[in-house]
C-alpha cells in the first residue's frame, strides 16, 4: 500500500474516495501533531535531566580549571548528550506524562465540543 495515492488507498479501503482521502489527511495530521508533542517532551525532559546532571557533577571537585575552558565545554557538551539520550530512551517518564496529559486534555476538549454539537442538533 506504499506506492498507492491517497485516493486509492481510500478505494482500497472501502472508505470511498472524498471521504477516505479526508480521513487519511487528518490522521496524517493528528499523527504530525503527536510526534511534535512527543519532540518537545522529550526536549523538556532532556533538558531537564541536564540541570540534574550539571548540579550533580558541580559538587563533585570542581575546580576552576575544571568547570572553564574546552575540560568544562566538553563535560558540559557529554552533559547534554546524556541527557538527550536518557530523554530519548524513556528517561525518567517525565516526557510520556506531559504527552498522556496533554492528549488527555485535547480528547476531552474534543468529547465537549462533540457534546455541545449534539445537543445543539437536538434542541433544533
Amino acid at each position: 500500500m506504499d506506492g498507492l495515492s491517497i485516493a486509492e488507498q481510500a478505494s482500497t479501503n472501502g472508505t470511498g474516495g472524498s471521504q477516505g482521502a479526508a480521513h487519511t489527511a487528518a490522521s496524517s495530521a493528528a499523527g504530525a501533531k503527536h510526534h511534535k508533542l512527543v519532540d518537545a517532551a522529550q526536549q523538556f525532559e532532556a533538558v531537564f535531566l541536564n540541570e540534574m546532571l550539571k548540579s550533580s557533577f558541580n559538587g563533585e571537585g570542581s575546580d576552576s580549571e575544571e568547570s572553564s575552558g574546552p575540560n568544562g565545554t566538553m563535560k558540559s557538551l557529554g552533559t547534554e548528550a546524556v541527557s538527550k539520550a536518557i530523554a530519548a530512551a524513556g528517561g525518567l517518564g517525565i516526557a510520556r506524562h506531559i504527552v498522556d496529559s496533554v492528549e488527555g486534555e485535547q480528547s476531552k476538549h474534543e468529547a465537549a465540543k462533540n457534546l455541545q454539537t449534539t445537543l445543539k442538533f437536538v434542541q433544533d
